[in-house]
């Protein structure tokens, strides 16, 4: 799996008080606040070693093919530590694959092939 990473946007917002200040003049004073805005969610990588399964590839087929919106998932991703206790768990709601890729094929190599489906969610 490579990083996963969620962004807030900030939106600042303007106001002007009625407050007076200066000599003989009412004017407002502009007061600039910082709140935070819409949640985005990065793209996340899974990879595992190549098998007889074609499930990253039919997933991914038929979200190019147009049946997305159906295709939609909920993906987990749980950390363990060395005692292979769970110590974190993320659920990631509505995923879809935008990409597929297995790593180049080199006949006379002895390393595992690696398939990558990219997804965002």
């Amino acid at each position: 799996m490579s990083s996963f990473t969620r962004t807030q946007d900030v939106i600042e917002i303007c106001e002007v008080t009625s407050q007076s200040w200066g000599t003989g003049q009412s004017k407002g004073l502009a007061v600039r606040t910082k709140i935070p805005g819409n949640v985005k969610s990065g793209n996340i990588t899974l990879r595992r070693g190549m098998t007889n399964s074609v499930d990253f590839w039919n997933w991914f087929d038929k979200v190019q093919t147009g049946g997305w919106a159906k295709q939609r998932k909920l993906v987990a991703l749980s950390i363990y530590n060395q005692a292979s206790v769970e110590v974190a768990r993320f659920e990631l709601a509505g995923a879809w694959p935008n990409r597929y890729k297995i790593a180049d094929v080199n006949a006379r190599s002895t390393e595992i092939e690696i398939e990558e489906v990219e997804s965002r969610f």
